[in-house]
């Protein structure tokens, strides 16, 4: 699908990148699609920010699963 609005407005059709698997990148919040990243390079999709916008997602999203949650809350904390 191509979205009209949002942060994904001016991508192409067929541009790589990631969605979360639960949702399919379809999880909105106040109307906006979240679930979705495109980060510009290789080495972009390991930034902070991008792990970070990824991780906030799993924990918010209704359709990730509670053991998946689990482990990665586990997983954050055993790192922190």
């Amino acid at each position: 699908s191509v979205d009209k609005a949002g942060p994904w407005k001016d991508r192409v059709c067929g541009e790589k990148g990631l969605r979360c698997r639960h949702c399919e990148g379809r999880f909105l919040i106040k109307g906006k699609s979240h679930g979705r990243w495109f980060p510009s390079s290789a080495k972009n999709l390991g930034q902070t920010t991008t792990m970070n916008s990824i991780v906030k997602h799993a924990s918010n999203c209704p359709h990730v699963p509670k053991e998946v949650k689990d482990a990665m809350a586990s997983l954050l904390h055993s790192s922190s």
